[in-house]
């Protein structure tokens, strides 16, 4: 019985010491705001008017845990969390024009969840960097949309409102993609993987789920859509046109 425990610990030791774990992941914030303005002339008077930009928020966290099987096969999961808020100030662009202390908006928030298995198999190794191709079977899950609306009232003209409606749609999605990419390897911890997103094979199947209840009412859709795509997109002018189509990712191996 020693014998077998034994051996057993130093089966589970050895595993141990050639195994290479992974965890690394993305995240990603960006925020774009601004300020404009307009003006009437009516005579010999000019009034200026302030019109605010349409503002915009995301926020992408999602680490990745993975494990090495040999040189060219790789496989881990990857847990995601996205955040999505919206302020819209051109659905009360007539109002600014009109009214020179007049503020209204709408945000709205959408928050979501997924969960990503994937498999990667290199297939070329250039001193540090090591080409690969990556299949990942994704399920993400959209929870109700938030819409904050604020108006001020003016002159009767538009009556004050503030108020925040947590709507009832709900969004799933399922897709699978293949994509190539690059891993660079900085030293025997650290690495970073660029993913190319220019080239790809991807399914997508998309479900939006309404639940509306008015005075005992009870009004219920539900919409699915399919896609299927062959990407190879080479034909952009320039590199700017083509940096939504690259995703930077780091690990730290163990």
């Amino acid at each position: 019985m020693k014998k077998i425990v034994l051996t057993l610990a130093l089966a589970a030791f050895a595993f141990a010491a050639n195994a290479q774990f992974v965890i690394g992941g993305q995240i990603g914030f960006n925020t774009n705001g601004g300020n404009g303005w307009t003006s009437n002339t009516i005579g010999t008077t000019t009034t200026e008017y302030a019109v605010p930009a349409d503002g915009h928020t995301n926020l992408v966290i999602a680490p990745k845990f993975g494990y090495n099987i040999n040189p060219q096969m790789h496989v881990g999961i990857v847990l995601g969390f996205t955040s999505n808020t919206v302020k819209d100030y051109r659905v009360f662009s007539t109002y600014y024009t009109r009214h020179k202390d007049f503020e209204g908006w709408e945000k709205t928030t959408t928050t979501g969840f997924y969960i990503a298995p994937y498999f990667r198999f290199s297939f070329l190794n250039a001193n540090r960097l090591t080409f690969f191709a990556e299949a990942q079977a994704a399920y993400g899950f959209t929870p109700a949309v938030k819409t904050h609306t604020f108006r001020t009232g003016i002159g009767g003209v538009v009556s004050g409102i503030d108020e925040t409606v947590t709507g009832n749609t709900t969004t799933s999605k399922f897709s699978l993609t293949i994509v190539p990419g690059v891993n660079c390897r900085f030293s025997n911890r650290f690495s970073a993987d660029l993913y190319v997103d220019l080239l790809g094979l991807a399914f997508t199947t998309f479900t939006s789920h309404t639940l509306a209840i008015d005075d005992g009412d009870i009004r219920e859709s539900k919409r699915t859509s399919n896609s299927f795509s062959c990407i190879a997109n080479l034909n952009a002018e320039t590199l700017e046109d083509h940096l939504g189509l690259f995703r930077l990712g780091f690990n730290y191996h163990f």
